[in-house]
């Protein structure tokens, strides 16, 4: 009976360093496939990203081992913090290293995809959206906040949904929960290849705030003129200009590259609700209002039309489910 538990921890452990392997296995094939059919363009974007996050990853290492530190050893928040980044320092800064390495093939594979798939699916994404609301998605969304609110919300869209997206992989790195770990990590490699290169070249697309100055004609002119008269309220139209800027002059830039279906701001966010929700019921009511929110200002700024959100929440709902059963099969 005593080797019970020493069975289990043993099969615990086989069974997520089969997940990392696996996890290994679907990164290295993407990043190699990305930095050998666009070497120049891939090479380049990682020197932009590591000159961009050469300071910024330090910073949020720190910053999460601090505050596991101080959550895991109020009396002591050093001590705990020192042994949070002897535990699980090294997985961390690798699993960073790993995701800039792949974030630098995910933007690879986006600005390719005009180039493989020219953009074609905004007319219909476009005439889907008029046909069940009556009117563009965007304009109701418009009509159900006001100033303070929009101001709040552009905050959670534009920065609090940044800081979430690096921020797990800090706690996956440091959290000792190899093999829940390990699936969240393999959700999330394989949500960025499916919605963000498989699917989004399939249905290569480009979003409302692109659509008139990608196919010509004012289709969105309202959009656009709202967009510019909402000033510092978010930074849409600047960041659109930019994208756009990159995408004309074919210079590559940090971030740059334009797709709109399925909406990877919403994938991650609907990724992290189920990986809250896995914790706690609060975490978990927190994380889905922050998805909704999301979800909301996907449309209500233009970037995408309510079917980009929709598909984007089907898939990563399949996605979850299916590394569960490999987890559990695993386990």
């Amino acid at each position: 009976m005593s080797d019970q538990p020493t069975s289990i921890a043993m099969a615990t452990q086989h069974s997520a360093s089969r997940c990392w392997v696996l996890l290994l296995a679907v990164c290295s094939l993407y990043v190699g496939l990305a930095a050998v059919s666009w070497p120049f363009r891939y090479f380049t974007l990682l020197r932009i990203y590591v000159q961009t996050f050469l300071i910024g990853i330090p910073m949020i290492l720190s910053a999460g081992a601090i505050a596991g530190g101080i959550l895991t050893d109020m009396m002591a928040p050093l001590r705990g913090t020192l042994r949070i980044l002897r535990n699980g320092g090294l997985q961390t800064a690798a699993i960073v290293l790993g995701y800039l390495l792949f974030l630098t093939a995910f933007t690879t594979f986006k600005i390719a995809i005009p180039e493989i798939v020219p953009f074609y699916a905004d007319p219909l994404l476009a005439s889907i959206d008029r046909t069940i609301f009556g009117a563009d998605a965007w304009f109701f969304s418009h009509l159900m906040v006001n100033r303070p609110m929009l101001l709040f919300l552009a905050f959670q869209y534009e920065v609090t949904w940044k800081v979430m997206w690096f921020a797990m992989f800090v706690f996956v790195g440091l959290w000792s929960d190899r093999k829940r770990g390990a699936r969240y990590l393999l959700a999330h490699a394989l949500m960025l290849i499916i919605c963000g290169t498989v699917l989004a070249t399939a249905l290569s697309s480009v979003g409302p705030i692109f659509y008139d100055r990608i196919y010509g004609g004012d289709r969105f002119a309202d959009l656009a003129a709202t967009m510019r008269s909402l000033g510092d309220a978010t930074d849409t139209w600047q960041t659109s200009n930019y994208l756009f800027l990159a995408y004309r002059s074919g210079q590559l830039y940090l971030g740059s590259g334009i797709s709109a279906m399925p909406s990877i701001h919403v994938a991650v966010a609907a990724l992290n609700a189920f990986f809250l929700a896995s914790f706690n019921r609060w975490l978990g009511i927190i994380a889905w209002g922050f998805f909704a929110a999301i979800a909301f200002m996907s449309v209500e700024t233009g970037w995408h039309y309510v079917s980009d959100g929709v598909l984007s929440f089907i898939v990563v709902s399949a996605i979850w489910y299916g590394t569960g059963k490999v987890s559990e099969t695993w386990g």
